[in-house]
């Protein structure tokens, strides 16, 4: 799929005005097992519409910022698997030109699925790198959902759910070589279903940021890593 010039500059336009990353909800702070969390701390977040789950996982890890940004470039196929892994489908649909080479914007489509439950979106993806306070640097993995029935899903059957003003944002701490990551997932499921099930849905996509600390590492140290765990 490859639209032409004047859907692409609204796609353009979409992506600069929607894709936010909303951290505003009132987070609380979910208890689980060190081992089935991997380190990354889960959040949910408090809403009164009982179809809109929000989830946030954060993590701090060594690393460079640059790193990560190359991780969600796409730039590690090893990576990409990784991550991706707990999707039925992932698929890039059209990649948008654009004149600023700090920036990326496509149009996606993802199918989230856990036990019975299944949900697909269609969104676009906005990644940028920002300057934070103090000289330090951000980068922003924003997604937001579109309106576009056009678009099938991978599977028959399964329904679409909404992302709003979801993504990964990772930035520099005060401590040199240290990034904190976080990633945020606000779905509405549209069509009623299992609160339990929503929740680990939403946890076993927020626990992919695991790989993100794996794959950031330089290569002599996943190495040494993976000799001192057999």
């Amino acid at each position: 799929m490859q639209p032409n010039e004047e859907s692409q500059e609204a796609w353009t336009r979409y992506a600069e005005i929607h894709c936010v990353v909303d951290m505003t909800p009132t987070w609380q702070r979910i208890k689980t097992p060190t081992l089935s969390s991997h380190r990354v701390q889960l959040y949910r977040g408090i809403h009164h519409d009982k179809r809109v789950r929000s989830m946030c996982g954060r993590m701090r890890m060594i690393g460079s910022l640059d790193q990560v940004a190359r991780l969600f470039q796409g730039e590690n196929p090893k990576f990409n698997t990784a991550f991706y892994r707990d999707l039925i489908d992932d698929t890039t649909l059209a990649n948008m030109p654009n004149t600023r080479s700090s920036t990326s914007i496509k149009l996606k489509r993802a199918t989230m699925m856990h036990s019975k439950l299944a949900r697909d979106v269609v969104y676009v993806e906005y990644q940028e790198h920002v300057e934070l306070a103090n000289k330090r640097r951000g980068y922003v993995v924003a997604m937001n959902s579109v309106d576009e029935p056009s678009i099938p899903s991978s599977v028959d059957g399964i329904s679409r759910a909404r992302m709003r003003h979801s993504g990964v944002i990772a930035y520099e701490t005060a401590i040199r070589g240290v990034i904190e990551v976080c990633y945020v997932l606000h779905l509405d499921f549209v069509q009623a279903a299992s609160q339990t099930l929503c929740d680990r849905l939403m946890m076993q996509r927020i626990l992919s940021l695991r790989h993100v600390a794996q794959w950031s590492k330089p290569a002599v140290i996943r190495w040494v890593s993976s000799i001192l765990s057999l």
